[in-house]
């Protein structure tokens, strides 16, 4: 409904986005860099982040450059467990000794997330008309950095606006997408 109303060819704020279309932000180009050393060094790497900050699209997009017959990519999702906790609890020494890289990602900035919004609206044709620079900076200041945040509020926030026929979404509608989302 809300893509023929503001002229979007797809919702780009969908996590089953191509991986082709990645945000290059800073945390994923550290990311990729670091796993492409690992590619060659062979080792554990370690990266930690909150959820919602890219580290599996990340993995993602860095799967598609390997060749399975020659590389074997393995994710362990430790959400429930802090980095200190990871070490004390699950890390021996020997296995410490293994990790060669660790990346702590820091979260998408309050001008990278506002880019991250732009760029995702123009990915699908759409205009950056259909959300004022009021509402983009609420968005990127509610969200604190975390895409998939930043993902379903846009989502909430164009439902809104096209059923309220608002040609630009304003900071009014991002209130009431990120009310929507503290409510479920």
């Amino acid at each position: 409904m809300f893509k023929s109303f503001y002229g979007m060819t797809f919702n780009s704020f969908d996590k089953s986005l191509l991986e082709s279309y990645a945000f290059k932000s800073k945390d994923h180009e550290q990311m990729l860099s670091r796993l492409e050393y690992l590619k060659n060094a062979r080792g554990i790497g370690l990266f930690t982040a909150p959820p919602g900050s890219g580290k599996t699209f990340t993995l993602r997009c860095f799967s598609k450059s390997l060749n399975p017959n020659l590389y074997q990519l393995s994710y362990i999702c430790l959400s429930t467990v802090s980095v200190t906790e990871f070490y004390q609890q699950f890390c021996h020494e020997a296995l410490k000794q293994r990790i060669v890289v660790h990346y702590n990602c820091e979260g998408l900035s309050v001008e990278e997330a506002k880019n991250y919004i732009y760029s995702r609206i123009e990915l699908t044709g759409a205009a950056r008309s259909i959300i004022d620079e009021s509402a983009v900076h609420a968005v990127a200041n509610f969200c604190q950095g975390t895409p998939r945040i930043i993902n379903s509020v846009m989502t909430n926030a164009l439902i809104l606006g096209s059923q309220l026929k608002k040609n630009s979404i304003d900071s009014e509608v991002i209130l009431s997408a990120c009310n929507s989302l503290s409510l479920s």
